[in-house]
């Protein structure tokens, strides 16, 4: 554990899984030993933390009213989190992980255990158990972490008030929120025409109905615990991609304080 501990404060790496050894240790002389070292790994976790960026950037389920006509908005697939992402990668150096193709890349995987589970749950359009999500996501950050990465965007996630527990109990509860909406129409327009030349099991056109229906039932506890937790910055993403970003592009320089 001593080594763990020196190794990660030098390298990066997450070693927590060492942490387990502690239940091994039960003289009761040895005791304090094992207090002083756990209490230097919450000391590095915390500075380690405190130097890690995490921006969610999520859909948003609202009804948009004016005084012509009510129009039903929703968030989510389709909505074109990703292209924004890219973008903001190319300017902020943020490292953009994109919860989607995290579990596509799981399906495709002969040596995942989870891959035949996660293809057919994508095809129903079923949510995954939170443990599962997170703990993929988990993985990936723990990776980039030790490449130096410190700044994150993770989009299509959290889908579930469960999935948010679980990232705050497992991973951090300091992050921010981008959500990104347009209206329904839009959402399905684009997704018809991605589903032209996308391999993605999800475009399917039979599917999409049910991604829209899944997301729409289950993001808005989600969204309001996410403007509960802290500050969340709303974009209209119904204009082209270029107005889209500008607006997006503000909401990052808040968030990073530049």
């Amino acid at each position: 554990m001593d080594q763990a501990i020196l190794y990660q404060e030098r390298s990066g790496t997450n070693l927590e899984e060492f942490l387990a050894l502690e239940k091994h240790v039960t003289l009761p002389e040895l005791q304090p030993w094992l207090k002083g070292r756990l209490n230097d790994y919450q000391e590095l976790r915390s500075r380690i933390d405190a130097d890690i960026t995490f921006v969610f950037v999520s859909g948003k389920a609202s009804h948009v009213e004016s005084c012509a006509y009510a129009e039903v908005s929703v968030g989510g697939p389709g909505v074109g989190k990703g292209t924004q992402c890219a973008l903001a990668v190319q300017e902020f150096g943020f490292h953009h992980i994109s919860v989607g193709d995290l579990l596509r890349r799981e399906t495709t995987s002969k040596a995942s255990p989870y891959g035949h589970f996660i293809n057919e749950s994508m095809k129903s359009s079923v949510l995954l158990p939170a443990q599962l999500t997170t703990y993929l996501l988990k993985q990936e950050l723990h990776a980039a972490q030790a490449r130096g990465e410190r700044q994150f965007l993770i989009d299509g996630f959290p889908r579930s008030m469960d999935q948010a527990a679980s990232f705050e109990t497992k991973i951090s509860n300091v992050y921010s929120t981008i959500s990104l909406h347009c209206s329904e129409e839009a959402m399905r327009k684009r997704l018809q025409e991605r589903a032209k030349s996308s391999t993605r099991i999800d475009d399917d056109p039979t599917v999409i109905s049910r991604r829209l229906h899944t997301f729409e039932e289950n993001n808005a506890p989600v969204l309001q615990h996410l403007q509960q937790h802290g500050t969340i910055y709303k974009i209209d993403c119904s204009g082209t991609i270029e107005d889209t970003y500008s607006l997006m592009q503000s909401a990052i320089r808040r968030i990073l304080q530049l």
